[in-house]
């Protein structure tokens, strides 16, 4: 995982969160296992680093304490651990299909009759991604429940451990009407252009600028 990459996103942000996963030692003593870094719609694993507290992090991302920066230091909540665990039952092996709107299109890629996963189209903010870019990560859709309502989330896994929790982009009514009408334009064109290439055979005339 790019540190660098975590760095400047979180530097736009006004305020992070960095959650604490405790375990009890063979003292009973409670201790920190991992560390994550959250801004609200992605939260990354910080692995072979030291520990950090509210003022440390700051140093870390390169953000002046004097200024107006905000950062929650806080046990990590169950939903999240349940988020991070390294496998459930209700991951679907998704990946990146297509830029769209902005964003990036993660859709479901692998389907059989032995494993017939639903079908997914999950919408991601391609700087949430941006940390990922260090070597090939999985990438799972998975359910969690949050305040009783289930809620789709994507994981980065590297092998079978997962790294990083990202929250899909929902619209808002005026996206989805603006963005529904350029997929309707799109599709009328897509359409238009099939039926070209099989009147002609496919025999296309490219043109170069």
């Amino acid at each position: 995982m790019k540190l660098e990459k975590i760095n400047s996103m979180f530097k736009k942000r006004g305020g992070l969160k960095l959650y604490n996963k405790l375990y009890e030692d063979n003292a009973g003593e409670t201790k920190i296992a991992m560390q994550y870094l959250c801004d609200g719609s992605a939260c990354y694993a910080l692995e072979n680093l030291p520990l950090f507290d509210g003022d440390t992090i700051c140093g870390l991302i390169g953000v002046d304490l004097e200024k107006d920066f905000n950062c929650f230091v806080s046990i990590t909540p169950k939903w999240l651990l349940a988020a991070l665990e390294d496998s459930d039952d209700s991951d679907i092996p998704v990946c990146p299909a297509a830029e769209m709107f902005g964003y990036t299109v993660f859709r479901t890629y692998y389907n059989s009759e032995e494993r017939n996963f639903p079908e997914v189209c999950l919408f991601v903010l391609p700087e949430l991604l941006s940390p990922l870019s260090d070597k090939k990560y999985e990438f799972y859709s998975r359910t969690v429940t949050v305040d009783g309502e289930d809620v789709r989330v994507i994981i980065a896994k590297a092998g079978l451990i997962t790294k990083a929790v990202i929250l899909p982009h929902s619209f808002n009514d005026y996206e989805c009407t603006r963005n529904l009408k350029i997929l309707k334009n799109a599709f009328e064109e897509l359409q238009e252009q099939e039926l070209l290439n099989n009147m002609n055979g496919d025999d296309r005339t490219e043109i170069v600028l």
